[in-house]
This record gives structure tokens, sequence and C-alpha cells, in this order.
């Protein structure tokens, strides 16, 4: 979220924080396991998956041994409980205070750290396993303030994640123009929730009481000859303003324009597609989609994180409705105008407008008309025959300006049952259709 003035959060991290948990420090640690009756958790697992194999994705033979070892004395037996890794700041400042009441009572155990190390990813509460790289990467709350809200994992999602997330892929797969641009899903491989009963039963509690226990198992997949990136580190920059972006485009040897029309191809074009054709919208900032790419050209995207980014459009999609079924009943429906914003704002405004002027700030520069005329293109041939509503448009003269930093300043820092919604600002010139319009293409 570059477009965010202020603080971006990890408010409630000390120096010392950022130096044990933070992505720029380069920590590694292990995670903290736990034991809690079964009857005060939620667990979801992919078909494929038990108990057992998702703790294999975290402990290797000996160390498993170790965890057997280890809960084989629990009162009533290990059959009494569901177990989850915690990161290692949430159990010392949240769960040891916040779940007192079950720790003293035997309900939920602390077994201590086991297993491969972890390094955070840059959404701080995701991590990734650095012992055996390519084992699954785990989502687990932490309670900071970071960007606009909590970092929490919701009990809502939890239930539906990996049947929701394993219908989303056959989708992907069932269609042959996203099968063909590559667009895949990091599916779920597991979840667990435990409630803080106290917080549940006061009306209108604080939503971060409510997410503060809990993990989510991701797959951290890589086909043959791929490496991947978020898409938000394609406007970083270096010291000396070279920019990401501009360095791939080189090591690919292909032209910038070439370069450029991939990644549309296989990112915006795919993205733009999935509402169109299904109804289906993913808030797509540059943490939630990851580029796929071989010899350091874009040939596709992983989607991830579906604990609330995902949404679908109201009415009918045929294709949708009958492969997602009932494991998309709880998501949240919007009008078409509205979800389109997952694409506009959270990737035209949140992505593209930084990704391009890193480009047009590059010693070796790619003009930002360059970058938006070839974007058009893409977007004028995906819509070639195809009866786009005027709402769903992207090459209108002006498109609605979704603000965040305004919320901030209306809301403050003060808890809330929920979390923050963006305004509504005046309107913002499209880049896009500017740049048909100064090559004289409308």
């Amino acid at each position: 979220h570059p477009k965010i003035l202020l603080n971006k959060g990890r408010l409630g991290f000390t120096a010392e924080d950022f130096q044990r948990y933070a992505p720029e420090a380069r920590p590694r640690f292990r995670l903290e396991w736990l034991a809690v009756k079964k009857e005060l958790a939620y667990l979801s697992l992919h078909p494929h998956y038990d108990e057992l194999s998702l703790r294999a994705e975290s402990l290797d033979e000996a160390e498993l041994a170790r965890f057997d070892a280890a809960i084989s004395t629990l009162p009533g037996g290990p059959a009494a409980y569901h177990y989850l890794p915690a990161h290692p700041w949430q159990l010392s400042r949240v769960i040891r205070l916040q779940f007192g009441h079950l720790i003293a009572s035997g309900e939920l155990i602390s077994l201590g750290a086991f297993g491969d190390e972890y390094s955070p990813q840059v959404s701080l509460r995701t991590v990734s396993n650095v012992t055996r790289p390519g084992r699954a990467d785990l989502k687990l709350p932490l309670s900071v303030l970071n960007t606009s809200a909590y970092r929490g994992i919701s009990g809502r999602y939890v239930p539906n994640g990996p049947n929701l997330s394993r219908r989303f892929a056959t989708l992907l797969e069932d269609d042959k123009f996203l099968a063909e641009r590559g667009t895949r899903v990091r599916r779920e491989l597991g979840g667990i929730s435990v409630a803080q009963s106290e917080y549940a039963a006061v009306e209108s509690a604080p939503y971060r009481y409510h997410e503060q226990l809990g993990a989510i198992w991701r797959e951290a997949n890589l086909e043959k000859d791929e490496r991947t990136i978020l898409t938000a580190a394609l406007s970083q920059r270096d010291g000396e303003g070279r920019s990401l972006a501009r360095a791939l485009m080189r090591r690919s040897q292909l032209p910038p324009a070439d370069w450029l029309r991939a990644y549309f191809q296989t990112v915006v074009i795919p993205l733009y597609h999935l509402q169109v054709k299904h109804g289906i919208g993913l808030v797509a900032h540059g943490q939630n989609i990851v580029l796929r790419l071989k010899n350091d050209i874009p040939v596709g995207i992983y989607l991830k994180d579906f604990q609330g980014d995902l949404r679908l459009a109201e009415g009918a999609y045929s294709m949708r409705d009958a492969t997602l079924g009932s494991s998309a009943s709880h998501l949240p429906r919007l009008p078409a105008p509205h979800l389109i914003h997952d694409l506009i704002t959270g990737h035209f405004v949140s992505v593209l407008r930084f990704f391009s002027a890193a480009l047009a700030l590059d010693p070796d520069p790619v003009a930002e008309e360059e970058f938006y005329l070839i974007l058009a293109q893409e977007i004028e041939a995906y819509a070639r025959g195809k009866n786009i509503p005027s709402a769903q448009d992207l090459l209108r003269p002006e498109f609605e300006r979704v603000l965040l930093n305004k919320v901030r300043f209306t809301i403050g820092y003060a808890d809330s049952a929920e979390r923050p919604l963006p305004a509504l600002g005046k309107s913002l010139a499209n880049p896009i259709y500017q740049a048909l319009k100064a090559r004289g293409a409308l």
C-alpha cells in the first residue's frame, strides 16, 4: 500500500521486535506450538491432508518424534487436542495474556518451540520455511496494526478456506483463457481457529480480539525453472534510482515494451477476465498477487489470501456458481461497479501507479505514456467483441477515487467492532484513457 501516507503500521512492535521479526532484518526463528482441546477449536483440512501431514510441513522426522514424545503425556491423551503453531511474538504478547484462563484450566497448553526455521514475508504475519524451502507457508495472527488493520485471522473464513481455494483452482484450470495465461492459485491446505470466549460474548467487541489465535497453511509451490516476486516489488528502486522492474527487463533481454506486454497479458488481463467472465474480484494489491517469472519474463500469477480479499459480483455467473458452489456462500457480494475497484484501486492505483513511476525515474527510463499506452492496447484487444458494461470499462476518462488516508484521519486509532472501510473522493483521471487520447487513438 505505497499510497498510504500515515504511519504504515507495525504499531505494537518495539525496535527489538523489528530486528527479530521484520523481513528487512532477514531473521530466522522457530515457531511455538500449542495444544488446544478439540471442543475449543475449529479445524478445516484439504482432502489430501490431515493434522499429521500438516505438522510434517514444519517438522522433519526427528522433530516429529520429539513432538510426539512431548504430547504423549498430555492429560486425556494426544487425541483430545488439536495442535497449532504460534508466532513467538503473539504467544508472548497476546496469547499468554488473553487466553490465560484456558492455560490455567489446562485446555490450552504451550508445548515449546519445534521444527523448522521460518522467515517473515512483507506482511509480517505470513512466514516461509527457510529450513526446507517449498514446504507450506504459514499465516499466523499477529496483533499489530499494520497499514490499516490489526492482522489477525478471522474464524469466519477458516471453515471454507481449503475447499474454496481448491474449487477456485479448478475454475482456473477449466477456464482455457486463464490456464493459457498461467493463472494459478496457492491453495490452502488447512486452517484452525480458536475463539476467545469472553470477547465472543461481548456485543461489538473490537474485531482484533476475535482474531488472536489460529493458523492457515498455504502452498508455497514453484514450477520448474520458475521464481516469483510480489508485484509490490516492481516499484522498488535502489540508492541510485534503478528500478527492480527495469533490471528484470534487461536480464530477460526483452525490449521494455515486450516485457510490459507480457506483464499485462499475464497479470492485468486475467484479473480483468475474472471480473468480466466470472464476477470474481480479488483485492489485487501488490501483496496478494505473486508474479511468476521464467528467465525473468512474466509467465503468470499466483493468487492467494482469500480471507476477506476475495469477493463476488452480485448476480448469476454460470461457471463460477457451478464450480465454487457452497464453498463461496460466505463471501461478500457486491455490485459489479463496486467490485471492479478490486482491480482499479487494488492494482492500477496501488501497484501500476508506482510501478510506472519507478520505470519513468530509472536512469534508463520507460515513459509513463508508453507504459499506459501498451496497457490500453492490451485492454482494447481483450475487450474487442465483448459486450462489457460501462461500469467495468477500463478505458473510460475517469475512475472513482477510493480513499484510505482519509479514513485514518476520520476514525483515528481507536478500537472498532469492524475493520475500517475506505471512503469515496473526487474522480481520478484515467491515465490509460489519457495515453490513448494523446496518441489520437480515441
